[in-house]
């Protein structure tokens, strides 16, 4: 489920991809289809009476709104937008940011765009990146986004809403990009059996520091030869430190 950072998706070798629509193509507002028509009307009528004057003016007003849709058509294709995380492989249930950078490769300025990050649901809702005026330069936004789960997911692409100055056509949801898919690490439990384990060796080493070396040993685990006692006891190392027989104590 996506509450559990631990969970991971059917196929992680499969990207994700975020739910996503986009219109190709830009369309008439009804202010373009009311101009476009006025437009036809005005050439018929024109061409009735013989009035040129009136056929140019009705082929002004087709020809605008059909300029203003082809300059939307050319801006959604030279429009281009750039995505990166950071960090680039996080963990499941970090904070992740995205930057988000859309330049444009047309000289020509191009109107104000409305930048959209689809996101599969896992991450969160589809983010409004603002308003930004696309240029040749880039533009940069950044988003501040929380890995739900581990796997493989898309973001992206960024889909642009577009209109002209005099809002004759539509706005255009149009891709600008490509996705970006982002491998999302699983994260690291603690486990109690770990913290155990590592408590018994912590106190295994301590056990093994705090063991006396073979010279305390000698000075405390040692006495001198008596009689009677048996001459496997007798610990060759003291005998040869002290010059004369000494034997192990059995006290200790």
């Amino acid at each position: 489920s996506p509450r559990c950072p631990c969970t991971a998706p059917r196929d992680p070798g499969r990207p994700l991809m975020a739910s996503v629509s986009s219109r190709r193509l830009p369309g008439f507002t009804l202010r373009g289809w009311v101009l476009v028509f006025s437009g036809l009307v005005l050439v018929g009528t024109g061409q009735y009476f013989a009035l040129g004057d009136l056929s140019r003016l009705g082929v002004l007003l087709v020809v605008l709104p059909l300029l203003t849709w082809l300059l939307g058509l050319g801006a959604a294709r030279t429009t281009h937008s750039d995505l990166s995380t950071e960090p680039a492989a996080p963990r499941a249930g970090d904070a992740v940011q995205v930057q988000v950078a859309t330049r444009s490769t047309s000289p020509l300025p191009s109107p104000p765009v409305v930048a959209h990050l689809p996101l599969h649901p896992t991450w969160g809702e589809p983010v409004e990146l603002g308003t930004m005026v696309v240029g040749p330069r880039a533009t940069q936004r950044t988003v501040d986004l929380r890995a739900g789960a581990r796997g493989r997911f898309e973001l992206g692409p960024v889909l642009l809403d577009r209109s002209d100055p005099f809002g004759l056509t539509r706005q255009a949801l149009t891709r600008s990009g490509e996705a970006l898919a982002v491998d999302v690490l699983p994260r690291a439990v603690d486990y109690p059996a770990t913290r155990v384990r590592r408590l018994v060796q912590d106190a295994a080493q301590r056990t093994l520091s705090a063991r006396p070396t073979s010279d305390s040993l000698d000075a405390t685990a040692v006495r001198e030869y008596g009689r009677g006692d048996d001459v496997r006891r007798v610990h060759w190392r003291s005998t040869a430190r002290a010059g004369e027989l000494m034997v192990r104590h059995d006290d200790t």
